[in-house]
This record gives structure tokens, sequence and C-alpha cells, in this order.
């Protein structure tokens, strides 16, 4: 029997594993994704409004506040990083909260405001909070505000698999 030396079984490594760790690396993440869109003309105006929605069977992530997916899991209160707010004297984060159900998803998220540079927790913003309900039978997304002006917004949505060059999120 022949023994290999410490060059041959580094080698031998190098082929074997470093392929296998990067096909895993590659592999698809577990669960869906979906793009929704949502065109509406109020009086004059057109708005557009577009949302992604990835689910998993304990998990769901949406984008907020703006180009970022956060995502809560069942059951878990969850907590966003702090971001800057819409003014730049102001930062936010929000607490997330998901609860499953045969039919649908359900993400609450309450904004927490804090003055820039502030080491608080912040103030919670009820009149900014957010509810996502995602349907499963549709596949559909509506999205409501704290706001009683605002009307809940909603989502046609369609299974999305992102390509290799569309990575921002």
């Amino acid at each position: 029997m022949k023994k290999l030396g410490f060059k041959a079984v580094n080698t031998r490594f190098v082929f074997v594993c470093l392929p296998i760790c990067f096909l895993l690396a590659c592999s698809k993440p577990t669960g869906k994704e979906y793009f929704c869109e949502n065109y509406s003309q109020d009086s004059t105006v057109n708005l557009y409004r577009q949302q992604i929605v990835r689910l998993s069977k304990q998990e769901i992530c949406v984008v907020w506040p703006l180009d970022t997916l956060q995502c809560a899991n069942a059951g878990e209160l969850g907590m966003t990083k702090w971001v800057e707010g819409i003014d730049a004297t102001k930062q936010m984060r929000g607490h997330l909260q998901a609860t499953f159900s045969p039919e649908q998803v359900t993400l609450d998220l309450l904004p927490f405001v804090r003055d820039m540079g502030d080491v608080s927790n912040g103030v919670a913003s009820p009149a900014e909070q957010l509810q996502f309900i995602f349907r499963l039978s549709d596949a559909s997304l509506q999205m409501s505000s704290g706001q009683s002006e605002q009307k809940t917004i909603s989502f046609a949505c369609k299974p999305w698999e992102k390509q290799k060059w569309w990575s921002i999120y």
C-alpha cells in the first residue's frame, strides 16, 4: 500500500472538496420569490408600484424601506438594522412579526425612529406601521398602512427567478 505525502493529500482535498463547496454556494435558495406589481390611476397621476416577496416554510421577506430585503420568521419578533430615514436627520428601523396560516402569510412592520447619532431604541411610529398579507391561493399581496387616509394597495404577483446578472437583493 502506497503512502501519500502531505502534498498529495492537499491536492486531493482541493480537487474534491472545493468544487463541492462552490456548487453548494451556487445552489438556489429554499423557498419561492415573487415579483409583485400594482398599476393604479389616482386622479390624473399614474402610480406604478412594485414589491418583491420571498417565501419559505417559516420565513417571509419584503422590500422595506427601499431596495432592502427584510425578513421575519414565523412566531419570532425580528428587528432590522438602523437605516437613514427620508429626513437625513433621522434613522429608522422596523420591528417585524410574521404569522403563517394555510391560506396566507402576514407580516407586520412597526417602524421606530430616532435622531441621527442617538443611541436609544427610538420611538415607535404607529402612523407608519405597515401590514403585508400574501395570499397563497392566488399569489396576491396586499399592503396596508397605519395611516387612515391611505388605502390598501393590492399587488398581482408572479413567481420570479432572478438571473445571475440580477443581484440587487
